[in-house]
């Protein structure tokens, strides 16, 4: 077998900015007004951004991102109520919106609508016999969605799930997330399972960090590992080739950026870098292709058209800002740290293209063995100092 570094290889050199500016790039601001609590989803090649307010007047626009352009469209809008907080999932190229609230104190939504960015139109689809949500969390598993949660017009969180079927276009009701209702989940489906955590916890109306897995064979939930940093609602997540990433939103009091990578498979996070913008309260989130999008949302300075891009094959560089120089050569089965010290990364990580882990372990001398057990392929590696990414990058084995 022999191996080699792709083309998405980025050597690390005598770098001291910060992580952020290596992973997050800013895109242009989201066309139409600066918003929060907007819903985002993305169809094929296209991310869409839809309803939200200012604070004061709620929107029906729907925007169209192209990343290739990195430009905004205004296509046709939404066809029902102005709102805010509401939710968005696609499947098939079809994206669905609904749900929300006008104000606190106005009216709450049960409605789904499906636009097809073909036609640039929408269709009005069966309401959902939850009754109105606000801030629900929504996953896709299987061509149906998942809608989980959310704050009821009486002021109470809900802890039930519900399925909507494109198919037929019915809704049935499937087992409540266990323990209190909540609102501003983050959730996102990997590997045919979803996962639900943090969000306005009904038991306090406070955040909370608990993290669940549902099983649409057995219907059942399973509890795993808390999200780290602090409690929080209305964060954000989105997933690039099965590995899912969360993080952001508000804790009652601060605007958050940290963000996390989950790993599925042996249930642990691992802390990326923080998010390149402002740290904002209903951001919107959503994949196209190998790239991760966040924007919009409440910051400190009030609604903001933000619009970030996350690269996951990008590096990450020394914490606190200094300089590293560390160059992986590879050198038969083996790779060689070039100007490694263990005050810069003391374990490493060996991940296949799903986001699965294969090995990993403590770093002890500045060569780290390829098994030799390993299909070819493209790899990802990674080096750890405490629960923080320093170097990543992929390499390919081939025959």
């Amino acid at each position: 077998m022999r191996y080699f570094f792709t083309s998405l290889t980025l050597i690390v050199s005598l770098l001291s900015c910060s992580v952020s500016a290596q992973n997050w790039t800013q895109k242009a601001d989201i066309s139409g007004l600066a918003r929060w609590g907007a819903v985002g989803f993305a169809a094929g090649d296209h991310g869409y951004v839809c309803t939200g307010t200012d604070g004061t007047a709620n929107y029906n626009d729907l925007e169209e991102y192209d990343p290739s352009s990195n430009s905004w469209t205004t296509k046709a809008p939404f066809p029902a109520s102005a709102r805010r907080e509401g939710a968005a999932f696609s499947i098939n190229g079809i994206g669905y919106v609904g749900f929300g609230r006008t104000s606190p104190q106005g009216q709450y939504f049960n409605d789904l609508w499906a636009y097809d960015p073909q036609s640039n139109s929408w269709t009005a689809k069966a309401s959902c016999p939850s009754g109105g949500l606000a801030s629900p969390g929504v996953f896709v598993l299987n061509g149906k969605g998942y809608v989980l949660g959310g704050r009821t017009e009486a002021a109470t969180y809900s802890n039930q799930l519900w399925e909507y079927d494109p198919s037929n276009n019915s809704w049935g009701q499937k087992s409540g997330l266990p323990g209190a209702g909540r609102s501003g989940p983050i959730a996102f489906s990997v590997i045919e399972k979803g996962y639900v955590g943090s969000g306005n916890d009904n038991s306090s109306d406070q955040c909370s960090s608990d993290f669940w897995q549902w099983d649409p064979t057995t219907n059942v939930w399973t509890q795993k590992a808390d999200i780290p940093g602090p409690a929080r609602r209305t964060g954000a997540a989105f997933v690039v080739n099965n590995i899912p990433y969360a993080g952001s939103g508000w804790n009652g009091s601060t605007y958050l950026t940290d963000m996390y990578r989950f790993d599925v498979t042996n249930n642990m996070w691992t802390a990326i870098a923080n998010y390149g913008g402002a740290g904002a309260y209903t951001p919107i989130a959503f994949a196209i292709n190998d790239k991760g999008y966040l924007g919009s949302g409440s910051t400190s300075s009030g609604a903001s058209p933000q619009f970030w891009e996350y690269n996951t094959v990008l590096v990450g560089i020394a914490t606190h800002g200094a300089a590293v120089s560390i160059v992986p050569d590879l050198v038969g089965d083996e790779i060689v740290l070039t100007g490694w010290t263990n005050t810069q990364a003391d374990a490493y990580f060996l991940m296949d293209a799903t986001g699965r882990r294969i090995t990993g372990g403590t770093l002890k001398t500045n060569e780290i063995a390829v098994p030799r057990s390993m299909s070819e392929g493209v790899y990802l590696r990674e080096l750890i100092k405490g629960n923080s990414i320093q170097l990543s990058w992929r390499f390919a084995k081939a025959s």
